[in-house]
């Protein structure tokens, strides 16, 4: 492992840990494509430290002291330094904290829901923070990583823990040099994993491509699933209004053992904006702008 000195404004030289699950398709962020036009991207002026950000990371600290309190740690971490892969010095992970003596890694993550998260001290967390601590632990050569969890929901942390998996972070490695090596360094795409990909890959010419049989093939499928789709939707609103015919004024529907099975409401009102008022006040057009340009895909 070299450590070297931390720093967020040069994304675009290395791969980072965070890099990583977007790279494979895992997170609900941002694609491989992202990643890609990032690192092929000049560089970016420093990022301003917003007032929001800085309570963030203030966050953090408290909740890594809490941590540390909690398990009584008799060895003072290393706190926020960045790592490198001794061969490849464009893979590099941020530490939040480190454990030289216990081999161990420490992750904070402040989440606003719990989903994809499993047992306590297990290492059953969401895929792509899963991949990210592996990342940090080949970094480093640690044994295992503690991820420590704060819910804003609950107010509450939960401690999470990944022993060292070499066979994973094997497989990660490889993964990701031949990301840099295929694609960042000759500037070459990664292939499509999401529509904004498609978009942002192939901006549209007035030209026209003759269809292969098999994309042919493939329309005539999407025709016959949106069919099913408008008659599954018709039938849904059939059910639903004899549902709602049913509760009348009732605003919950219970089960037997008075378990809630719907709800019917009212929903507050909203502000909207009015628009022709706006018009004729000739404040319309100062306060409009006009939109990027977005492809519209239409089978006819």
């Amino acid at each position: 492992m070299t450590t070297i000195p931390n720093s967020q404004t040069e994304r675009n030289t290395y791969i980072g840990g965070s890099d990583v699950g977007a790279i494979l398709g895992l997170s609900p962020y941002k694609s491989a494509y992202d990643v890609w036009k990032e690192k092929v991207s000049p560089p970016q002026e420093q990022e301003v430290l917003t007032e929001p950000m800085q309570w963030g990371i203030e966050m953090e600290d408290a909740i890594l002291g809490k941590y540390l309190k909690t398990i009584k740690a008799s060895e003072t971490p290393i706190k926020q330094f960045s790592a490198q892969d001794d061969t490849y010095p464009f893979l590099r992970g941020h530490i939040d904290a480190y454990f030289p003596e216990q081999k161990k890694v420490i992750e904070i993550k402040r989440v606003y829901s719990k989903k994809g998260w499993g047992q306590e001290g297990s290492d059953e967390i969401p895929a792509h923070y899963l991949t990210q601590v592996a990342w940090y632990t080949m970094l480093t050569e640690a044994e295992c990583a503690d991820i420590v969890m704060f819910c804003k929901l609950s107010d509450k942390s939960t401690v999470y823990t990944y022993q060292r998996n070499e066979a994973l972070e094997a497989s990660l490695k490889k993964k990701m040099v031949e990301f840099w090596k295929n694609h960042v360094e000759p500037q070459v795409p990664p292939p499509y994993q999401t529509q904004k990909d498609l978009i942002a890959l192939f901006y549209p010419k007035e030209q026209s491509v003759s269809a292969t049989p098999e994309v042919i093939e493939t329309l005539q499928k999407m025709k016959e699933l949106k069919e099913q789709i408008g008659a599954a939707e018709e039938q849904y609103e059939q059910l639903k209004c004899e549902v709602m015919n049913f509760m009348k004024e009732s605003t919950l529907l219970v089960d037997g053992t008075l378990t809630p099975i719907c709800t019917w409401k009212a929903m507050a009102p909203r502000n909207i904006v009015d628009l022709e008022k706006l018009k004729k006040d000739g404040l319309y057009e100062t306060y409009t702008k006009k939109t990027q340009p977005a492809r519209q895909f239409s089978i006819k």
